[in-house]
């Protein structure tokens, strides 16, 4: 689950392929930005799903799918790609700190010698 978000009965939802979701949000002539409004949760949320980091619950699915006019178990699974232990991926020791830190633009810039 992305941080903000709630899921339904402890279900998450990914896309099981985030190239043709983007595929059809460029179709449909939306952002990440535009989608995350119609659907009324935050626009990183939509940017983390959009790559399959992110897992939002049933009702989100479906109204993401629903704004993209296809159904939801066309463009959604029960499980990350990966997953293991109750559906969730696997991911290394300290990612998902680095995941939030860079996508927020926390993470300093590196300077070299010159700088």
């Amino acid at each position: 689950m992305c941080f903000g978000t709630a899921v339904e009965d402890g279900l998450e939802m990914y896309l099981q392929d985030p190239m043709r979701f983007n595929h059809l949000l460029r179709l449909k002539g939306m952002s990440h930005r535009v989608l995350a409004r119609r659907v009324r949760v935050p626009a990183p949320i939509i940017a983390l799903m959009a790559v399959g980091r992110c897992g939002v619950g049933p009702e989100t699915a479906r109204l993401v799918a629903s704004v993209l006019g296809v159904p939801t178990q066309e463009l959604f699974r029960d499980s990350a790609p990966g997953a293991v232990d109750g559906g969730r991926p696997a991911a290394p020791e300290g990612e998902r700190t680095r995941q939030v830190a860079s996508f927020s633009g926390l993470v300093p810039r590196q300077r070299g010698p010159k700088d």
